[in-house]
């Protein structure tokens, strides 16, 4: 018997298709898994699980980078600039098995704002690189060529592609499914967390003029120079300096950036204020990052900055709640279904214990009866044969 090899498996939620080889031929089995347990399983990853995991994953991967971005811009209780908060995995590169090149692939979240958290396939014609959503087909727009200076820019993805891909070639590409299932805590150690605001704004006690400064907030963690102390002193009432250096205009309540941090001056400066930023060491009681922590579950960072990590998740709950009754509220009115179905054949097939218990008692009535009909029929032969012997 010639072993047949399994050439290709092209899969589809509602069908499978597999072509098999042997010595002689090719063959193609076409299965429907539109009905059955097996179709019900199928239906329900399409559905229901895929999106619940891919939402999920979009949560999960936006609360870990936002997160870490404003633990960046804290200070630890050692003095330390905060870090990464969490870990979590990026977008994921998948080549299929049917490609004949070699392309290569790397794929990053641009913009957490644009990101749908959705499944993509990255297609080759020969001459240009398609993408298209992979649970609806639908064909997704990209800007940019490719290359690493000018990376493909789609729905918050950006996409650098290279190697020797051949036409015909393609990749899956998984936003954010798989960051539910890797998302980890970095930290342990309570010391570590950068609750404090890294830098602090001081006015010096000498100043004749009624400006005020505000507490400072990072507007750039990466700057070297964060946590290097400014000093603002004012040349005169519209102009100032920074650490000795230049002669910028002042504009009352307009923001000043100086070392990647940001404050703002209001009022009427005189000639000779100081003002001066320094590293918040020492901020035992400071929990102003903290705060800031605490606040990105509702901060608007999704769909645009139009819906918070905490209204996104409520969504996801809300969804599968509703998903699951309307399930189970189907489930209860095909079990009725089922009962009646079962009542109607056993009303014309089945066995009615009641009523054959009434049935036997007739029977045994009508037993009786006869059983009276023979035992007078038996007297009145006696009496018959007693009067001719006589």
């Amino acid at each position: 018997m010639q072993k047949l090899g399994v050439v290709s498996s092209e899969f589809d939620p509602t069908r499978l298709d597999v072509t098999y080889e042997g010595a002689a031929g090719s063959t193609t089995l076409n299965t429907a898994l539109t009905g059955g347990a097996l179709g019900g399983l199928l239906e329900f990853r399409s559905r229901i699980l895929d999106p619940a995991k891919q939402a999920l994953g979009q949560t999960a991967y936006t609360l870990a980078t936002a997160f870490n971005t404003q633990h960046s811009s804290g200070l630890d209780l050692r003095g330390n600039l905060g870090g990464d908060f969490f870990s979590v995995d990026g977008p994921a590169v998948l080549p299929s098995s049917g490609n004949t090149g070699s392309p290569s692939t790397t794929v990053a979240v641009g913009d957490l704002g644009a990101l749908t958290g959705g499944n993509y396939v990255l297609d080759y014609d020969g001459a240009a690189w398609n993408l298209r959503n992979a649970d609806t087909n639908v064909v997704v727009p990209m800007t940019g060529t490719g290359t690493a200076a000018d990376p493909f820019v789609a729905e918050g993805l950006v996409i650098e592609v290279g190697g020797a891909p051949a036409a015909g070639d393609s990749l899956l590409i998984r936003s954010t499914q798989d960051a539910i299932g890797s998302l980890r805590s970095l930290i342990t150690d309570p010391q570590a967390i950068a609750a404090a605001a890294p830098t602090r704004t001081e006015s010096v006690i000498s100043n004749t003029g009624d400006a005020v400064i505000s507490q400072p907030t990072v507007v750039d963690p990466q700057n070297p120079a964060l946590l290097s102390n400014a000093l603002i002193q004012f040349t005169g009432p519209g102009t100032y300096s920074v650490n000795g250096v230049g002669s910028f205009p002042y504009t009352d309540g307009a923001p000043i950036a100086v070392n990647g941090s940001e404050f703002v001056i209001t009022g009427t400066p005189a000639a000779g204020d100081t003002f001066t930023l320094i590293a918040n060491y020492g901020a035992t009681g400071d929990n102003s990052n903290g705060l800031l922590l605490a606040g990105i579950q509702s901060t608007g960072i999704i769909d645009g900055g139009s819906i918070s990590i905490g209204e996104n998740y409520s969504q996801l709950v809300s969804t599968v709640g509703s998903a699951t009754y309307q399930i189970q509220a189907s489930l209860d009115a095909q079990n009725v279904v089922l009962s009646n179905a079962e009542n109607a054949i056993f009303e014309r097939s089945g066995v009615n214990l009641d009523e054959e218990a009434a049935n036997l008692i007739r029977y045994q009535q009508a037993y009786q009866a006869a059983a009276q009909v023979v035992s007078v029929t038996k007297t009145l032969f006696d009496t018959l044969l007693g009067a001719t012997r006589r």
